[in-house]
């Protein structure tokens, strides 16, 4: 069994049977320590105003906690999937048996998609101006981001490679590209 690393959240697993690419989410310690303290100082925010809702007697002040409270539970909700996804997720890619198979793994049972490794596309780099507002805010550590790589399959575009730089893209590319036509040559999808 061969291990490459492309930086130390990017592995690579191959041998005869099966080549496995696994992209975990690039946080340093310090980010995700301050990404949770934001979302307790958040949670204690909005608990505090909900508390005040009781004591409220005009009405106008009530619609505005109201609406305050659900763009609140919308920024508690979106900052909580993104500590998640940092702190325990991973996407997975592998090629095994003439089969290409992801998995955006959050949870253990999260879905697995796949595809005949025949009908799969060539991947590409997904394009992006790197000085837009969008890309610049995407590429922040308390936001999942914009996948970096895509693959055609057949019915839907795979997008996977959250936040990575060019040159990790790339050197992703050009493994998975080498894997896919090295699998499609071996006697066992022929």
């Amino acid at each position: 069994m061969t291990l490459i690393h492309i930086n130390p959240n990017i592995s690579i697993k191959q041998n005869s049977e099966t080549w496995s690419l696994v992209i975990k989410p690039q946080i340093s310690v310090w980010q995700r320590r301050l990404l949770f303290i934001w979302i307790i100082c958040w949670s204690v925010c909005g608990i505090w105003v909900m508390a005040q809702y009781r004591t409220i007697q005009n009405q106008n002040e009530k619609i505005f906690i109201i609406l305050y409270l659900a763009f609140w539970f919308y920024f508690e909700w979106s900052m909580v999937r993104v500590y998640i996804w940092k702190r325990f997720g991973k996407e997975k890619l592998w090629i095994k048996q003439g089969q290409l198979f992801y998995h955006q793994a959050k949870q253990k049972s999260s879905k697995i998609q796949s595809w005949p490794l025949e009908s799969v596309g060539l991947v590409e780099a997904v394009s992006f101006n790197p000085n837009g507002f969008n890309e610049i805010i995407s590429q922040s550590f308390w936001m999942k981001g914009h996948p970096r790589v895509q693959l055609t399959c057949p019915g839907t575009l795979l997008r996977f490679g959250f936040q990575l730089d060019v040159k990790t893209t790339q050197a992703v590319i050009k493994h998975f590209n080498a894997a896919q036509k090295a699998r499609l040559k071996t006697p066992q999808n022929l």
